[in-house]
């Protein structure tokens, strides 16, 4: 298992690319056509509750279509609230390779554990 959580990972891997949590192995960072997702922040809700930002990034390379629509619903399918969406675009040293990194920001509610 990745880590993190399983609703996102089995969302992300409908698309039938690797997906990576908090880091991405040294030996897949040839192919570059996948997503990395990862904790980024955690708020107090107005309530007792907490609600949690994730990032989830879509790096590729020769891709014209990013997807994001498609991305966004099944990501919102499985219990996430879309926020914003970011674009980078990286040159490769010593080519002229560029990698794309769209960068999907969600965010989920989280229930306060209470104390024993």
């Amino acid at each position: 298992m990745l880590g993190g959580d399983t609703r996102l990972v089995q969302a992300l891997e409908s698309f039938d690319i690797p997906v990576y949590y908090a880091e991405v192995p040294d030996d897949e960072l040839e192919n570059m056509n996948y997503f990395y997702y990862r904790e980024t922040r955690l708020d107090r809700d107005k309530t007792a509750h907490f609600k949690q930002t994730i990032e989830v990034a879509y790096v590729s390379m020769y891709q014209e279509n990013f997807m994001e629509e498609e991305i966004i619903e099944v990501i919102e399918g499985a219990g996430f609230k879309f926020q914003n969406i970011d674009y980078e675009r990286i040159k490769l040293q010593q080519t002229n390779n560029f990698i794309d990194l769209v960068i999907f920001t969600f965010t989920r509610p989280l229930k306060r554990r209470k104390c024993m």
